[in-house]
């Protein structure tokens, strides 16, 4: 019994509860079964440790996670797998969007008692029994990053139309020249880091 619950309690990030990285990288080592990776960003983390410490950081990951727990978990499985990363391995059968909605609903709620609990970006990548798990989760993370970018031109174009130009291609930037534009846009309007924060969306 001990060797059991031994082994449970390793498979659980202490600070969150959900599962960690290690038993993420045990369940995916073979995909067994068909399925989708929904992967989720915590938008402008460091900014939160940065101006209210990292014990309210923790406070809200710890919140965050919560949420995905509330939202998921009857349906998959719900990791975090690094510092603001979390994944979700979602059942084929799985309703996505009626999990979404619970997430938004969860979110919501909780940020009306937490002000600044950050926004999240989503993405997400079927598979199929098998495939490749690393392959997968790039997909996973190219749909976040495109959802992220345009999520962020939605608000630059309606709030600063006339301060910055962005690049009719946007998906040809790299991220290093994404973030160099996003830096220098907040710098020469003069936004806050609160005005450009990206909604909750998948």
């Amino acid at each position: 019994y001990f060797i059991y619950c031994n082994g449970m309690w390793q498979q659980l990030d202490e600070l969150t509860g959900l599962l960690n990285q290690k038993s993420y990288l045990n369940k995916t080592a073979l995909l067994s079964e068909n399925g989708s990776l929904v992967v989720f960003d915590v938008d402008d983390f460091k900014q939160i440790n940065d101006n209210y410490g990292h014990l309210m950081g923790d406070e809200c990951l710890k919140e965050i996670a919560d949420c995905i727990k509330k939202a998921y978990s009857r349906d998959g499985f719900c990791y975090r797998i690094g510092g603001d990363e979390f994944c979700v391995l979602l059942y084929e059968k799985a309703d996505k969007d009626k999990c979404y909605r619970k997430l938004m609903k969860e979110w919501k709620n909780k940020k009306k008692s937490l002000r600044i609990l950050p926004y999240l970006s989503i993405g997400s990548a079927t598979f199929k029994a098998g495939d490749d798990v690393q392959k997968v989760k790039e997909t996973a993370d190219r749909n976040l990053y495109r959802y992220k970018k345009k999520q962020y031109q939605k608000i630059f174009n309606k709030s600063f139309e006339s301060c910055i130009h962005l690049p009719e291609d946007l998906y040809s930037l790299s991220e290093y020249e994404w973030h160099k534009m996003m830096q220098a846009g907040r710098s020469d309007s003069q936004v806050s880091a609160k005005e450009v924060q990206p909604c909750l969306l998948l």
